[in-house]
């Protein structure tokens, strides 16, 4: 048993336990002179009388060995991936309706900056997306394929019977005509995507219409074509 040398303690002049003390060598008993409790609290008043210089201290330390905790960070990950895992199915499931809304509240709310960000840095992330694909031309021929094989299923999905299949098949070689005499490439593109988020529309031949590829990554997919 022992006593809290803390006069602010919540249990002034009572003894306590000694597993409600912190162990600390050099110490005549071996255990902190405060317990726990006036401990934590101390600890929490520092912080916050102290966050900014603990924050700049940290900030500065890790730009001043960004790779060694990077490594340290990755190591890290690496050997309680397992944990990580749960931790974050855990989390997710006790949260998932304040995640989803505050999902949801942050779409929102900066829709129109990705928007704004892509026009004014589109030739930078061009240029990244174009390394990345010389770098890593297996996974971008792969999800080409899946592309290709959802947008197959797409067309089949929303190909009406009443359809004109000889004007879209014509539709198709104006445009691979048109390639040929300017050597612009085209594209057949719907005026009214058939994966739309709000509506989908049909692969009929008055929903197609023909675009260059300059047009057609211009366009964003989640509008109507004007």
């Amino acid at each position: 048993m022992k006593k809290c040398s803390n006069k602010d303690c919540d249990f002034a002049g009572q003894k306590q336990e000694l597993s409600k003390f912190h162990k600390k060598k050099g110490t005549y008993d071996g255990f902190h002179s405060r317990c726990k409790s006036c401990v934590k609290k101390a600890n929490k008043k520092y912080h916050i009388e102290n966050q900014e210089s603990k924050n700049s201290r940290s900030k500065n330390y890790y730009n001043d060995n960004k790779e060694d905790c990077k490594i340290q960070q990755e190591q890290w990950r690496l050997n309680n991936q397992d944990w990580t895992e749960n931790y974050n199915s855990n989390y997710y499931d006790d949260h998932k309706v304040k995640l989803l809304k505050d999902a949801n509240n942050y779409y929102q709310n900066n829709k129109n900056s990705k928007e704004e960000y892509y026009q004014k840095n589109r030739e930078e992330i061009l240029k990244k997306k174009k390394l990345d694909r010389e770098l890593n031309p297996e996974k971008y021929a792969r999800r080409d394929l899946i592309g290709k094989a959802k947008r197959r299923a797409a067309k089949l999905q929303r190909s009406p019977k009443w359809a004109d299949n000889e004007i879209i098949a014509g539709i198709y070689d104006a445009a691979k005509s048109l390639e040929q005499e300017d050597g612009i490439k085209r594209h057949v593109h719907h005026y009214y995507p058939l994966r739309g988020k709000l509506f989908s529309g049909l692969h009929v031949e008055n929903n197609l219409v023909i675009l260059t590829e300059e047009e057609h990554r211009k366009l964003n997919h989640y509008k109507l074509f004007s």
